[in-house]
């Protein structure tokens, strides 16, 4: 499992830190409460700066602090996830509206990770939205931050990673139920 489990190893600590794993905490509040609830936390200090915050304040609607928290998680060592950090951060300016400031972000994603991956191939993400942006912004100037080698496609082998990541997520998923399974048992 070569990216993924940073991102299990994750959720597993904000279930710890919150009592209840993120999608029990859904089913039962629904996806605006769970977010509340862990930005709350997140806001007392007692979460840390993750990516799992930052979209919980984008769930809020809260987008100029969700793009704070993910600029912040962009300096992170880990490639990977400073990447999902950046396009993130992007996501958000499309949301405030900043379609320049997040071609830019995507651009510059690109550039600097152009092989990262972290739960989705970001290279390819990258290049959807500024696919989209272009299409949002037909006057965009053509001045080279959206170039055809950029609209390439992935890397080589990058497909068939994904299709092996999918396939361990799959496999997670049926042994996670199990273990839920038996832990019922067990009471």
């Amino acid at each position: 499992m070569r990216y993924g489990m940073a991102g299990v190893l994750l959720t597993v600590l904000v279930s710890v830190a919150v009592g209840a794993d993120w999608y029990t905490r859904v089913e039962r509040l629904g996806v605006k409460d769970a977010a509340a609830e862990d930005v709350a936390l997140y806001e007392k200090g007692r979460l840390p700066a993750s990516l799992h915050v930052g979209d919980c304040y984008y769930h809020l609607e809260r987008f100029e602090e969700g793009v704070a928290v993910f600029r912040g998680l962009r300096r992170e060592p880990d490639r990977n996830y400073a990447a999902a950090a950046t396009v993130r951060e992007a996501e958000g300016l499309v949301k405030l509206g900043k379609h320049g400031e997040a071609r830019s972000l995507f651009a510059a994603c690109l550039d600097e990770f152009p092989e990262a991956f972290l739960d989705v191939d970001i290279p390819e993400l990258c290049r959807a939205w500024l696919r989209e942006i272009a299409s949002r912004t037909p006057a965009a100037p053509k001045d080279g931050a959206v170039e055809a080698s950029r609209m390439r496609e992935p890397p080589a082998g990058v497909r068939d990673e994904i299709r092996k990541l999918e396939a361990e997520i799959a496999d997670l998923k049926k042994r996670l139920a199990e273990l839920r399974r038996l832990l019922a048992e067990s009471d």
